[in-house]
């Protein structure tokens, strides 16, 4: 009886782990290397799960645009097999202005999902090596290539540039030919609350979407970037 009762336990636990390792197999084979189908879905859900941050944020405006801070609330990271990673940009007096969710696929180049939202902008990034594909509230705008630049969506001009190849905590962001601010990676001011753009000239709604596609993307990958420390 202790013999059977061993064999039962055996072939229970070799049972177990059997149905872990296909889970685990399975779980991975839809994470490599998806395609645009995928990533939508996951998008969507990323859409849905960051649907209660989303009511609350603050109306989007160029005043507001000032005011937004390099803090944040609500920030979550969990990395088992993939990376995920959310939070809420606030403005320097703690109100929610952009949600973010992000999440990695394996392969054997980057390969990440994210999106980003404002009251007023809804962002979708897909990372695929060197190259990042961007739509603006539905539309494609173009290609961000890994020196900074984002390309219109024909890859034959550029729309805007920020320089990730700088050390300095003021990344410029330029739009078109013109420097309509810097990025602020990194604030060296005691001030709690570190405004997250010094904007210099103001911008039409065009001028704002690329501004804000090089921007909120660097922003993200810099705290993805941070967590793998």
């Amino acid at each position: 009886m202790t013999r059977f009762v061993a064999l039962l336990i055996s072939v229970v636990v070799v049972a177990i782990l059997t149905v872990l390792a296909v889970y685990l197999l399975a779980k991975i084979f839809r994470n490599f290397q998806p395609g645009r189908k995928k990533v939508n879905k996951d998008i969507k859900a990323m859409r849905e799960e960051l649907a209660p941050y989303i009511s609350e944020l603050v109306p989007w405006d160029d005043k507001e645009m000032e005011l937004l801070s390099l803090n944040q609330v609500n920030r979550t990271h969990s990395h088992l097999i993939i990376r995920r990673a959310k939070g809420v940009f606030v403005s320097v007096f703690h109100e929610p202005m952009v949600a973010w969710s992000y999440r990695s696929y394996l392969g054997n180049s980057e390969n990440a999902a994210c999106y980003v939202r404002t009251s007023q902008h809804d962002i979708e990034y897909w990372k695929r090596g060197k190259e990042t594909h961007v739509s603006v509230d539905g539309q494609e705008l173009g290609t961000i290539r890994s020196d900074g630049a984002l390309l219109d969506k024909h890859k034959k001009k550029v729309l805007a540039f920020l320089d990730t190849s700088k050390t300095t905590n003021l990344l410029p962001v330029v739009v078109g030919e013109r420097e309509l601010g810097k990025l602020v990676t990194k604030s060296d001011s005691a001030s709690p609350n570190p405004r997250a753009f010094e904007l210099l000239k103001p911008m039409n709604e065009n001028d704002e979407e690329a501004f804000l596609a090089v921007s909120l993307w660097q922003l993200v990958r810099q705290e993805v970037q941070t967590k793998k420390k």
